[in-house]
């Protein structure tokens, strides 16, 4: 990294520790990060990756507060000023213990009995918070699109979806592009994400992203890309079989029977 101009940085085994004048240098660094990781098969954690603005508060017990607010009575109609208040408490105590465990947590606390204003609501705070830290997405799909849902719900998550799909691309994080795509198929939405940015994709090298992409562009009909995945995975013919378990799943959705024999006892051979 000290190639490319960053000294600014400090590495204890896998963690890495940028100080950054503005918040692009920083997404720079992210990026660039995230790119020479590659080179070694190796990915950022996206949910231990953030930017946090300097000095941070002191740390809070998150959990004892959380656990204290003041929600109504089980079975009571929630309104959205609760569910903000919540929320505000939640990235209040994010920001001052260092970590967003809690934001995951207070979504889980919110309850099904939101009129129908505070879901619209949520659902619209959620995805864009969903998009600040996209490890959130996971718990989107149960807490937030399935529990909260509503007439014209499948308008947000497609936008949410789109919008993941290019942070994850940017910032090469693989959970962020393959939960974009299982949404995406999920709800049977079309992303308008451009031919060429989805054979991004495939040189980020991650089997989970390259299995659900595959089925993306199946669905939709995008054989250029659909072409690149096949040849993508053909490459790995005749590679030793460390290689070849990185990508186990993807190899089975596109080798043929006759593939897999043949790749088995060049391996193992009888």
């Amino acid at each position: 990294m000290t190639r490319k101009g960053y000294y600014r940085f400090h590495r204890y085994i896998d963690d890495y520790t940028f100080y950054a004048k503005t918040h692009d240098e920083a997404e720079q660094f992210i990026h660039d990060l995230g790119m020479q990781l590659r080179e070694y098969e190796l990915f950022l954690n996206g949910s231990k990756t953030e930017i946090l603005p300097l000095p941070l508060p002191i740390s809070e017990e998150w959990v004892r507060e959380l656990t204290n607010f003041g929600l109504p009575a089980k079975g009571k109609t929630v309104h959205f000023k609760t569910v903000r208040s919540l929320l505000d408490l939640a990235l209040k105590l994010a920001h001052g213990a260092g970590t967003y465990a809690d934001l995951n947590h207070a979504f889980k606390m919110v309850p099904q009995t939101l009129d129908s204003r505070a879901k619209r609501l949520f659902v619209q705070e959620s995805v864009n918070l969903a998009l600040i830290y996209p490890y959130l997405a996971p718990i989107l799909d149960e807490h937030v699109f399935d529990r909260h849902r509503y007439d014209g719900i499948e308008k947000v998550i497609l936008e949410f979806s789109k919008q993941l799909l290019t942070i994850g691309i940017q910032r090469i994080l693989p959970d962020a592009i393959a939960h974009a795509l299982y949404y995406s198929l999920k709800h049977r939405l079309q992303l308008t994400t451009p031919a060429e940015k989805l054979l991004e994709i495939i040189k980020i090298d991650d089997c989970i992203s390259d299995v659900l992409l595959l089925e993306y562009v199946k669905r939709y009909r995008v054989d250029n890309t659909r072409n690149a995945i096949r040849k993508r995975t053909n490459m790995l013919k005749g590679m030793d079989s460390q290689e070849k378990d990185r990508f186990w799943l993807l190899i089975y959705q596109v080798w043929d029977t006759n593939t897999l024999r043949d790749e088995a006892n060049r391996i193992w051979p009888s």
